[in-house]
Parts: C-alpha cells; structure tokens; sequence
C-alpha cells in the first residue's frame, strides 16, 4: 500500500504547536504536558523520524506485543488535534477504519518516551477510583447461578477495598509467563450517564491481584499483599446454588423455564410455592457426572431468589425425572422418581396450572 502521510512523517511548525501531551499506557502512567524547551526538542524529534517501513494492518492487530504503548496528543492552534501511538520506534495510527503502522530507527522515540515513564507513580499508589454513588449493584459469578449485590453498605465497603488497593507491582499481561490462577469475574454495573443501567467495569481478580486495562488494547496485571482480595472473593461462597437445597419460598420471587424458544415466568405466589415445594421434595437416587450434557429434551430454569443483600439467580435443567448443572468442564445429572417434574412440565408444555 501507499503511504498515507508524506514521509519524514510529521512536518509541525514550532509556533503552530499549542500542545503535546504524552502518556503511557500503564495503569501507574500520568499525563506529562510538554512545554518549554522539552515542547521544542519533542517537535524537532518528531520533524526528523523517517520511517523505513509502511504496514497497513487491521484494528485486530497487535503492533506492541512485548513494548509499552504511549498515546501522543498533539493540538495545533488552528484547532487540528493529532492523536497517535507511539512505541520505541513505531507511529501508530488510525486512517480509514484501519491501524496504520509506520516503522523508523530503533529506538528513535526514546528521549520523548522517556518523559513519560518519569511521571509513572511509585508502588503502593491506589490507583482504582470508584465511585460507590454512580455503582448500582455488584454481580459475582456463581458455581450454578450469579449473585447481584445491592445492598448499599456492602457496596460501599467493596468500593472502599477496591479504591485503598496498595499494588506492590504491575505487570503487562503479555509479560507474565502464565496467567493468573484462580481467577474470579466480578461485575460492576451502575447508570453514569442517566440512562438504563449497563456495565461500568468487569473485573478479574485473585487473592492478590486484579487485571486492569490501561489503554491501547494493554492489559495489566497489578500485584499486592496476598489474601487482599479475598473478602470480594468470598462473596461468591456466601449462597447455596447447588440442587437439590432447601429453598425459602417466601424468598423466591420468580422461576423460569426457557427451551425451544420459548419462556415460561411462574411468578403467582401459589405457584411458586407448588415449584419449589417439588424442587425442595426431589430426592436423586443417582448422581453421575458427565462430560457433555445433551440439552436436546431438557428444559432449562433460572429461579430468583430475593433477600436482604440482593438477589440470588440459580440456574439449570431438568427433564420429569432429572435435576441437572454445569460442574466444570461437563455437568452433574441427578436421577431422581420418575415423573417429579411433570407438574411442571405440562405447564410449560400445555398451561397446564400448578
């Protein structure tokens, strides 16, 4: 392909340049303004890169896959603002819906980068800064289910954990030899615009760690005192969403049935108190596990279970004689009286009432 620009790259005018300012993509980075006689040598360093190599690549690309990306604006005075990314020796940026990648001398960019990784803060800097008023709930991902926090209080207290974290290190995901173990999403879903609520953050955390996107299609890995997180984790201990269990039906506020694209909602007290009465009555004479659960002549349930925190979804299937969960990799499948469930099945099937 051709060049998009004209090549040496940059041709700014001292006095046209209002601005730069530069940032590293790290979750530890800070903006730096430029001025004075750093703003003149950065213009100079920019007028002189010529680049060797042209490559067009797709947004799927990724140009900076072992080096630290930094975001480059400049705002001229005439109002034009160029934002590009800059690595050790490549210019980034988009044209056309696409990542055009302009590669120069090695290391050319160093002395402007350099300024850049001066004003990363120190270790132990919280770096999260949630804010509880604009989070709505917090949803936690179950064995058999989800959990979604609402209660205020408690979301206060993992608002106040997440925002105090004292990271003893950061590490770019692509830098780590294998990734974390033992993973945990948590969802933070909130209104910060006035509209419908939607997801603000998901979050990946460990015992001692939590990823965190720092721009650029740049996953970090920021690391801190071990067992730190482990009261967000607990969350995900706290109910019950294996089956059979004893379910409360003054809790329970709906139950689902969904399959061959159609829904059933059992939502009138009497009935819910009927379906529950038959889930909490199931008795398996057999539990086996199985890697692959054929769905074909299942029907699949979410039952929504309400309390003083939030509300608890629990999921999974089940045929006239059968209570069924994902476990892991496949699923476990509990035999139980033949016809237990037909009660519920003619009423998805035919309407039948409970």
């Amino acid at each position: 392909p051709q060049p998009a620009r004209s090549n040496p790259l940059f041709q700014l005018e001292e006095g046209q340049v209002k601005a730069m300012r530069i940032r590293r993509c790290d979750p530890r980075a800070e903006t730096v303004e430029l001025t004075g006689q750093e703003l003149q040598d950065a213009i100079v360093l920019l007028n002189g890169f010529t680049y060797e190599e042209f490559t067009d690549e797709t947004r799927s690309s990724t140009p900076f896959p072992m080096e630290y990306a930094y975001e480059l604006e400049i705002e001229e005075r005439d109002g034009e603002l160029t934002c590009v990314t800059l690595g050790s020796r490549v210019v980034e940026e988009e044209l056309y819906n696409n990542t055009v990648l302009y590669t120069g001398e090695e290391d050319y960019f160093r002395p402007l980068l350099n300024l850049a990784d001066a004003a990363l803060l120190p270790a132990g800097t919280p770096l999260l800064h949630y804010e509880a008023e604009k989070i709505q709930s917090v949803r936690f991902s179950l064995s058999h289910g989800e959990f979604m926090l609402t209660d205020r209080e408690e979301i206060q207290k993992i608002v106040e954990l997440l925002n105090a974290f004292p990271f003893e290190s950061a590490h770019m995901e692509s830098e780590l030899s294998a990734p974390p173990e033992e993973t945990h999403s948590i969802f933070l879903w909130g209104d910060p615009d006035g509209a419908a609520e939607d997801i603000l953050n998901i979050l990946e955390v460990t015992s001692n760690g939590i990823s965190y996107y720092a721009g650029h299609g740049t996953d970090f890995w920021l690391f801190g005192e071990e067992g730190y997180f482990d009261p967000l984790i607990q969350w995900e201990e706290r109910f019950q969403t294996d089956l059979p269990c004893e379910l409360d039906p003054e809790q329970v506020t709906e139950i689902q049935l969904y399959g061959d694209g159609k829904s059933t909602r059992i939502t009138k007290p009497e009935e819910i108190q009927r379906a529950v009465e038959l889930f909490n009555t199931f008795t398996p004479t057999e539990s086996r596990t199985v890697e692959e659960l054929d769905r074909a002549e299942l029907l699949s349930f979410w039952i929504t279970v309400e309390n003083e925190l939030g509300t608890l979804m629990i999921r999974g299937d089940f045929d006239g004689s059968h209570l069924c969960q994902d476990e892991g990799g496949g699923a476990i499948v509990h035999t139980g009286q033949p016809g237990h469930f037909d009660p519920l099945l003619a009423l998805y099937e035919d309407g039948v009432p409970l």
